[in-house]
């Protein structure tokens, strides 16, 4: 998946929640929201 296209992948992560949840848990979503993405928190630090 890795060598997916970023939004290719945010696609199949969607799916696999959806899934996991449906399966998991026997719920549906309703309403999906657009996923997060992008480098949140991440902090890159020199080491030197």
């Amino acid at each position: 998946m890795q060598h997916l296209d970023v939004r290719a992948q945010l696609a199949v992560k969607q799916r696999v929640l959806e899934d996991n949840l449906q399966h998991l848990s026997r719920l549906r979503a309703e309403t999906m929201f657009r996923p997060i993405h992008g480098r949140l928190g991440v902090t890159t630090i020199a080491r030197g």
